[in-house]
């Protein structure tokens, strides 16, 4: 059975194997191997998420990230999300190891963080399909998340495209709008 962890810094244990995952990426030849040099900030991360396949072995990694200039309460889950390179299971668009990491990611923000309002999920604008059937693959957990009605920047500089983003949100009570945003 597949098993999720999410943790702080000071978990060390995990934070260790945590890192070991980063290394492979950080080296790896893969199209998104910056995110996870010069623009995977510790700072800005209160917790780290791991995925262990039934043996053990690490599958998926992400975090939990909260920006200053996001509204009151927001905070992005799958927050650089990525594969194991070392793991060699072929990769599903979907499958368990996200929605794992979703729930125990809104799980741990519910638990440990008393201003908790909205877990946000935003790729690039091109990535609305795949946003789609992240929202209906969730709905079989009970999860309720939605997309905002219109794109956002989510850099605070608004000098790359890359930064205008789509978004998908899971809220506690009150629903989450671009306008938000600004």
């Amino acid at each position: 059975m597949k098993t999720s962890c999410t943790f702080t810094k000071q978990d060390v244990y995990e934070m260790v194997r945590f890192e070991e995952v980063l290394q492979f990426m950080k080296f790896s030849t893969h199209k998104l191997s910056k995110n996870y040099n010069e623009l995977f900030n510790h700072h800005e991360i209160l917790a780290y998420t791991y995925v262990e396949d039934e043996k053990g072995a690490i599958s998926f990694c992400s975090s939990v990230a909260r920006k200053h200039f996001w509204p009151a309460g927001t905070y992005r889950i799958l927050n650089r999300s990525f594969k194991n390179p070392a793991h060699n299971k072929p990769f599903q668009r979907f499958n368990i190891e996200w929605n794992l990491m979703i729930n125990d990611q809104i799980k741990w923000l519910n638990s440990n963080v008393s201003d908790f309002r909205h877990a946000i999920i935003s790729r690039k604008l091109e990535s609305v399909n795949t946003l789609k059937s992240l929202i209906d693959q969730t709905k079989n957990d009970g999860l309720k998340l939605y997309f905002l009605d219109a794109p956002v920047w989510i850099c605070e500089d608004r000098k790359s495209s890359d930064c205008f983003q789509i978004v998908i949100a899971y809220s506690v009570d009150e629903q989450l709008y671009s306008k938000d945003f600004i």
